[in-house]
This record gives structure tokens, sequence and C-alpha cells, in this order.
């Protein structure tokens, strides 16, 4: 049997994604901390009940411009701080809409690592190929090597170009049809 690298590679890369995300969905279905709720304006089904509005999330608006804001955290109350940003992060990658990357891009050059992952991973999560740029432009400013990978794995997989998955199912029927015998 001759294994097909091309559908077989592609194909463990979806699933490694969906287990991803099954993962950090029902992670998300954990009791929420109160730090995360008091900026939440609005609740998941309320988010997903309205697909005509994107919603606004807390203070996330998509058309918030956040050019010439600073986003180290202040010295005072940085776990409280953390957490709320780390909750907009979350919060605007589950809308699955491509208005809410402008909230996220801030994030990718924040001064906590922590943060900067999960603004990648909230690109990812949010799932549209316009992150991709976003995602290269980051890197091209990271001086941490590390960084600068996971920014590019992550822009190259949301450039990915979606899969045909009739076609290939066509021809995978097709390749295992059984030949015709000689007798």
């Amino acid at each position: 049997m001759k294994l097909n690298t091309k559908i077989i590679f592609p194909s463990i890369l979806i699933l490694a994604v969906l287990t991803f995300v099954i993962i950090k969905v029902s992670s998300d279905n954990a009791t929420p901390e109160p730090s995360n709720l008091e900026n939440t304006s609005t609740t998941k089904h309320e988010r997903t009940s309205d697909k005509t509005h994107p919603p606004k999330i807390g203070s996330l608006d998509p058309e918030t411009k956040n050019s010439g804001t600073n986003h180290t955290l202040p010295k005072g109350d940085q776990t409280a701080n953390k957490e709320t940003i780390l909750g907009k992060i979350q919060d605007a990658s589950i809308t699955y809409d491509a208005a809410y990357l402008p909230v996220i891009k801030p994030y990718l050059l924040n001064s906590d690592p922590e943060i900067r992952k999960e603004a990648v991973n909230a690109m990812v999560i949010l799932g549209d190929s316009a992150g991709g740029p976003m995602l290269r432009e980051a890197a091209k400013q990271m001086s941490n090597a590390e960084d600068m990978k996971a920014m590019l794995e992550a822009a190259e997989f949301l450039e990915l170009p979606p899969a045909n998955l009739k076609e290939i199912l066509k021809k995978n029927k097709a390749a295992k049809a059984p030949e015709p015998s000689d007798k």
C-alpha cells in the first residue's frame, strides 16, 4: 500500500489543530475567574447568537485604534492586568471574525512572552488568512528567534490554501476502486 504524503501530512495537521481547539474550548468551559468577567459585556451565548453584528467585547471594539499605546504591563497590579489582557485576547479570538484581528495585533509585540504567545495562538484560533501578514510583520520586530519562528509558522499555517475535501475523497475512492481481474 502506497501512502500519499500530500494527503497524510495536511490531515495530521488538521487533526492536531482540531485537538488543540477542542482542548482549548473544554478548558474555556471551566468556571471563569472574576477578573475575566468584569471587562466582558456579553456572554458567550450572546456572542454566538447574533451573527449579523460583531459583538463588542468589553472595551474591545474592532474599530478601536491601538496605535500609540504602550502594551507593557504597569508595575502596580501586573497579574490583574495580565489576566484582563489575556481575557481580551481570548474573547477576540473566539469571535472567528477577521474584524477582531486589529484587537489582537498589538499584543504580538507585548513585553510579556506569555501574552505574545497567547496573541499568536489567538490569531490561529480566529483562523483568518489576513492574520498572516500581521504575524509576519510582528516577526520582523522580534529579537527572540523562538518567538520569530512561532510567528512565521503560524503565518504559514493561516495562509495555507483551503482543502477541497470533495476532490480529495473523489481521488481516494478512485484509487481504492478494485482493479478488474484478468481471469
